[in-house]
């Protein structure tokens, strides 16, 4: 499986506009949203947000807290 990485290079996938930002730990309790991924406790991501489309996608920092992940998440299909 190929990684599209348009985000992290700063290029929105979907609208193709440049206007991408990226905050570690990003989405959270600021400024109202109270999204949770059930990360916090074992793995750091980055939110990337294209602020043309609002595009959003989220990644893992550290791919060592992946294992993590398989161990406590439920796998789809």
């Amino acid at each position: 499986m190929e990684v599209n990485t348009a985000m992290r290079n700063g290029q929105c996938p979907k609208c193709s506009a440049s206007t991408i930002y990226t905050k570690r730990n990003g989405i959270a309790a600021e400024s109202g949203i109270t999204v949770s991924f059930g990360l916090f406790s074992y793995a750091e991501f980055d939110a990337y947000i294209c602020t043309a489309c609002g595009y959003t996608e989220i990644y893992i920092a550290d791919k060592s807290d992946l294992l993590k992940i398989a161990e406590k998440w439920r796998k789809v299909g």
